[in-house]
């Protein structure tokens, strides 16, 4: 049976917030109570000397949990599919039953606060997704009403998109992206966070002086520090691609210079890396345009490799792109597509003829080298905006990419 004063509390919560009920328990136990939400981040009080509190595994288990060592004891509320928490520090056992009688009595209370926060953080992240991965047809508008303040429109906002490479070992992404957030959280920045397959987006304020190079914001805000205390906790292994600031608005902008910082890296190579789209020199450039206008620019510099009713082979485009990886090693490209040397000059003569090219000028090679990586990234990036044919290439080229 649900006491009186529980409703009471239920009221006081709907209309003036957690701090209602945290003040009910801390009246009737005399002690201050720590009130976090399922990874352990403070709800109550506003101002603590905790960001965030590692919840002992066992009490997801139980109602309620005692650590003696520490004379703490954790009390679990269920929400739904998550949890909250409350947890009374310096805890005498002998007031250990006292304590929960009280809390039993806030306990819907807290509920119900909490259950309109992830209702309202699931439809934000659920949002974000759409929005951001499958590009769906969402207003900035919708997400600020959403965000229930979390999403500010005279603010600008920097994506982070960290990619882990053992998708496998990512079981529990959630702590993962959790565990991201409170790295943040310690240096007061509040963030969004939002976890699809084996990547962690942050979406985090542009507060006033926060520098606008970018070099000199990786260090500000120490994301070399960041991806190494993640990596250390999960032993993991990641990349990180940064956008420019954009607001609301324009917030698909600057998810897709995060992917453009972290797909050019891979297709030259490079893993464990952090890129910053504005470092990035002509790629900058080029993704800093519309995408009809890359599109066109991969259309002139790669002619009837890439045109939807060209005569070319299909085996063309990659071969000339495994021939500027090898920096032209006729015998290693050979190898590496596993055909004869013969068969690899007579595919580079028809490459010729079609581009109407001359590969012996270094200018060249670099302006096709450079039409091949923005090609390749425009399909991952901006699969939706690709209209002509594309031949099958390597798997990093694939829109199964992303």
């Amino acid at each position: 049976m649900i006491s009186k004063d529980a409703y009471v509390l239920v009221e006081g919560v709907l209309d003036n917030g957690l701090s209602f009920a945290a003040s009910y328990l801390e009246n009737k136990i005399n002690t201050p109570v720590i009130i976090t939400d399922d990874h352990g981040q403070v709800h109550y009080p506003a101002i603590s000397h905790h960001i965030s509190i590692q919840i002992p595994n066992i009490v997801f288990k139980r109602e309620y949990y005692y650590e003696s060592k520490k004379d703490t004891l954790y009390y679990c509320i269920r929400c739904n599919n998550s949890n909250a928490f409350v947890i009374v520090e310096d805890l005498p056992k002998k007031l250990l039953c006292q304590t929960i009688a009280v809390i039993r009595e806030a306990r819907l209370a807290v509920k119900c606060y909490f259950t309109k926060i992830y209702e309202y953080e699931h439809d934000l992240k659920e949002k974000l997704t759409d929005l951001l991965f499958f590009n769906s047809d969402i207003s900035s508008q919708d997400l600020i009403v959403i965000g229930d303040g979390r999403l500010d429109k005279n603010k600008s906002y920097l994506v982070l998109l960290q990619e882990f490479e053992q998708s496998e070992q990512l079981s529990d992404k959630r702590s993962v992206c959790s565990y991201a957030i409170d790295c943040f959280r310690i240096k007061e920045m509040e963030c969004i966070g939002v976890q699809w397959n084996n990547y962690v987006l942050v979406i985090l304020p542009m507060e006033r002086g926060f520098p606008q190079n970018g070099r000199e914001l990786l260090g500000y805000l120490d994301i070399p520090g960041y991806k190494e205390r993640v990596e250390k906790e999960f032993d993991l292994v990641s990349s990180l691609g940064i956008g420019r600031p954009y607001p609301v608005a324009e917030l698909n902008s600057g998810f897709n210079e995060a992917r453009v910082a972290l797909t050019i890296p891979r297709l030259m190579g490079k893993r464990s890396f952090i890129q910053h789209f504005s470092d990035m020199g002509i790629y900058s450039f080029i993704f800093s345009q519309s995408p009809e206008n890359i599109k066109a620019y991969c259309q002139k510099k790669l002619g009837q490799l890439i045109e939807k009713n060209g005569d070319a082979d299909s085996t063309l485009l990659p071969t000339l792109r495994t021939l500027l990886d090898t920096g032209f090693s006729m015998k290693t490209t050979a190898e590496i597509l596993h055909i004869h040397v013969n068969t690899l000059y007579y595919r580079i003569n028809k490459i010729k003829q079609l581009l109407s090219m001359d590969f012996s000028q270094m200018d060249n090679l670099v302006e096709l080298y450079i039409a091949i990586k923005v090609w390749d990234a425009f399909n991952a990036v901006f699969p939706y905006c690709v209209a002509v044919e594309t031949y099958e290439t390597e798997d990093y080229s694939s829109n199964s990419y992303w």
